[in-house]
């Protein structure tokens, strides 16, 4: 048990504990699984380190974020991402960390990651109409960052040409 007193949360975070049958509660909810300054949520492990910049208002910061600034020698702005490789969030390790400049940077790594594993080709993109991968050369870009194949885009426009039709003659073809 720590030194710290009876009505605050013995994990060391010092959050105020309440009474309950005339006892204090000893941790605060999801505190009693802290160890060593760790705690582990469903996605991060997270570090209690309540100077550092980027802490969160309960004084953690996520374990990836550390060992990256501890790779480079610097804090991170809060404008870098970083991005596991192998996907797996808990994996911190230095080799499956990438330090990305923003979050368009960081999502263009997982759209080649799912591209490559899809087909084996990084450059090439998905239809978000029959959902079929292909070089971006035989699509249209559609509202910057969606492609479409140009016939799954001219059948969508029909579709919704004859939806409009439909509309102003009252359901009648």
């Amino acid at each position: 048990m720590s030194d710290t007193p009876l009505g605050f949360c013995q994990c060391g975070c010092r959050g105020k504990t309440n009474i309950r049958n005339n006892h204090f509660n000893l941790f605060l909810r999801g505190h009693n699984s802290r160890r060593d300054g760790k705690t582990r949520n469903h996605n991060q492990v997270r570090i209690w380190c309540p100077n550092h910049p980027r802490s969160s208002s309960d004084g953690y910061v996520p374990e990836h974020i550390l060992i990256a600034e501890k790779a480079l020698g610097k804090y991170l702005t809060r404008k870098h991402e970083v991005h596991h490789h192998n996907r797996d969030s808990f994996d911190n390790s230095n080799l499956n960390l990438v330090i990305c400049e923003d979050r368009k940077y960081h999502r263009l790594l997982h759209v080649r990651t799912r591209a490559s594993e899809a087909c084996c080709n990084v450059n090439w993109r998905i239809c978000d109409m029959c959902h079929e991968y292909d070089d971006p050369n035989n699509m249209m870009n559609y509202k910057n960052s969606t492609y479409r194949h140009w016939p799954c885009h001219a059948r969508k426009q029909k579709e919704r040409r004859d939806k409009i039709r439909l509309s102003r003659t009252g359901g009648e073809k």
